[in-house]
């Protein structure tokens, strides 16, 4: 959403936030979280927080089986490259 250096999959991206989001349950995981804690914009850092909040974006503790299991099985059957 805030990557300004590619204009074309932000528009998508804003698009999609502004438009679609609420028709599904977002998380994000507590690594995705850690990351973004590690921004050293604070600028940027405050956006991302913000965004989290605005969206109501669930933040997934900590992994668990079931997610692993789910992972290991997209990764080896292609589903996600």
């Amino acid at each position: 959403m805030f990557a300004d250096d590619a204009s074309e999959k932000k528009e998508v991206t804003v698009d999609f936030f502004e438009n679609y989001l609420n028709d599904f349950d977002v998380y994000i995981s507590d690594i995705v979280l850690r990351e973004i804690g590690n921004t050293t914009n604070p600028e940027k850092l405050n956006k991302l927080f913000r965004a989290i909040e605005h969206y109501k974006i669930r933040v997934f503790g900590h992994l668990n089986l079931n997610i692993n299991s789910l992972s290991v099985l997209y990764l080896s059957n292609g589903i996600v490259p």
